[in-house]
């Protein structure tokens, strides 16, 4: 555990580290032998705290055999920059059921969590994007027929996201009965030429008003056959 990039540490039921392996140095900027007496509290960030001791409690109070939980929380370096981790702590017992000690393995996130704060921006950019626009997105998944739409392509048909979950045949079904069939030839032309193309056509929302709506599609290819729309 000494050569591992991850960080292992074992310590006492009120959080006092009694090892660490010297990964803990690269992680957190702190030599093991700084760490070992201290408490892990010392090194959370106080907006996480409550939370974080929280969840390592929980894990004690589940007792032996308890599934081992992820912990993901927020950590101050020794150079005071913040990075986020993810531990799996386990608890250890005695023969009486008497916690002893605590073991962890804790890794770096932190490049993955600033990924998911970055595409959820995105997201949300796009949200916005939609609502000023009155456009939206959908996407086909050739292989398991999965349709996906984006919050504004539920305005469009006057339906909620919470309760309605499209299938094909939905998203078809609200074209008007003589324009449907077009829906159909164009989606298996895009997936038969992998050309993509559009339409304008009427559709029908969930309320009995009638649209003209304009859908653009382009293929997407693997292995040189199209996947989805």
């Amino acid at each position: 555990s000494d050569t591992a990039t991850d960080v292992i540490a074992r310590y006492k039921p009120n959080g006092e580290f009694t090892y660490i392996s010297r990964s803990v140095e690269q992680v957190l900027g702190y030599p093991a032998g700084h760490m070992i007496g201290r408490r892990s509290r010392e090194f959370i960030h106080p907006e996480d705290l409550a939370a974080t001791n929280a969840a390592f409690s929980a894990v004690a109070a589940r007792g032996p055999g308890a599934e081992t939980p992820h912990i993901v929380y927020r950590a101050i370096r020794a150079d005071g920059t913040v990075i986020w981790l993810e531990a799996t702590p386990q608890a250890v017992f005695d023969a009486s059921g008497h916690l002893v000690e605590m073991v962890d393995h804790a890794r770096d996130v932190t490049a993955r969590k600033v990924a998911e704060r970055e595409q959820q921006e995105l997201v949300d950019t796009l949200k916005l994007a939609e609502q000023l626009t009155g456009l939206g997105s959908w996407k086909l998944d050739v292989l398991t027929g999965q349709v996906r739409w984006s919050d504004q392509v539920y305005l469009i048909h006057g339906v909620d996201p919470r309760t309605f979950d499209p299938s094909l045949d939905d998203a078809v079904g609200f074209y008007h009965p003589d324009d449907r069939q077009a829906v159909r030839d164009w989606i298996g032309r895009a997936i038969e030429t992998g050309e993509g193309g559009e339409f304008q056509l009427r559709l029908i929302r969930a309320d009995g008003e009638e649209r003209i709506v304009v859908s653009q599609c382009r293929p997407e290819r693997r292995d040189g056959r199209v996947v989805a729309l």
